[in-house]
């Protein structure tokens, strides 16, 4: 029986270890998915545009106007386009309350400026 008690607080340990630890500085939620056209290695691609694939219902991004399609051009006034892939989620990452200012591409060619206010990020379902 100590062998099996063992296992178990082994085993309770490994689950405590994985669970996510709540973070004061956790990114607020925006509702986007997005994909990134770049070029060079994966790891350290060099960005040419980045594009919402989709957006959640009733998110900060549906509210602010944005759609599938659109093509995100700036960032609170940082172009996105030569930028490299891991310099985007500091921009894209704030926190819950912050204005994002966006200039976004419409897929008919026209610029919008939105501001999209990121919100608390929703339970998962």
């Amino acid at each position: 029986m100590p062998a099996v008690r063992h296992l178990l607080t082994r085993a309770t340990l490994a689950l405590v270890a994985l669970a996510p630890v709540p973070c004061a500085a956790e990114p607020g939620f925006l509702g986007i998915g997005i994909s990134i056209d770049g070029e060079g290695y994966v790891a350290n691609r060099i960005v040419k545009a980045v594009r919402i694939q989709r957006v959640v219902p009733y998110s900060p991004a549906a509210q602010a106007g944005l759609r599938p399609d659109d093509e995100i051009v700036e960032v609170d006034g940082q172009p996105v386009r030569g930028k490299r892939i891991s310099e985007l989620r500091p921009l894209l990452d704030r926190q819950e309350g912050h204005a994002l200012q966006m200039l976004v591409k419409k897929p008919g060619g026209e610029l919008v400026s939105v501001r999209p206010v990121l919100a608390a990020r929703p339970p998962p379902p």
